[in-house]
């Protein structure tokens, strides 16, 4: 047998024996095993990922929630307390003032008057600060969404930086081993030349 019928049988029989690994699962080339490994990565991130995006909105609704109930029991109080200011004036229009225009009685309307407009206006800043409670949690909500775009765009764009600094590698290897299959050949056609 000569030796280039030997070289074509060993790599037959190499071929073959890689082809059987590779079917039977005996082996796993290394591009796969890191597209295996890197598959796997993502699936455990992006779990994650979902997990704390569900503890972030049950947790935000349940600050929204709490903040509903107490704005509806402020709501609740001040209108109760407009209707017994309310009925108050009333009940000191039609029975004190109406008798009588005394002083003493004058004075006390003065009074009425005067702790109405300061629960009105109480009543106006309550309100406003309520106002702008709501709009701060809007503004909260936008810029938790924004922040978390953000961070999916990025983690986006480092794996795909990732993936493209895999495929440079691969291809600096595939050159590396072209050069070193270029200069094995030329040493063995120079080695042949000789004998």
């Amino acid at each position: 047998m000569s030796q280039k019928e030997q070289m074509k049988s060993n790599y037959a029989k190499a071929l073959a024996t890689h082809i059987g690994r590779t079917q039977n699962n005996v082996y796993v080339d290394k591009r796969r095993n890191i597209f295996c490994i890197w598959a796997e990565y993502i699936k455990k991130e992006k779990n994650a990922v979902n997990i704390i995006g569900a503890i972030a909105r049950k947790q935000l609704r349940m600050e929204v929630f709490s903040r509903i109930r107490q704005v509806a029991r402020e709501r609740f109080l001040e209108a109760n307390a407009d209707r017994i200011l309310n009925n108050l004036f009333k009940l000191v229009k039609s029975n004190l003032l109406t008798k009588s225009f005394s002083r003493w009685r004058v004075r006390t309307y003065i009074d009425v008057v005067r702790e109405m407009n300061l629960r009105r206006d109480e009543l106006q800043r309550t309100i406003q600060r309520h106002r702008q409670e709501a709009e701060q949690m809007e503004a909260h909500k936008q810029a938790k969404a924004l922040k978390i775009i953000r961070q999916r765009r990025q983690r986006e764009v480092t794996n795909a930086w990732i993936e493209e600094a895999r495929r440079v590698k691969a291809l600096r290897v595939k050159d590396v081993i072209v050069k070193d299959n270029l200069r094995y050949m030329q040493v063995k056609m120079a080695t042949q030349k000789w004998f």
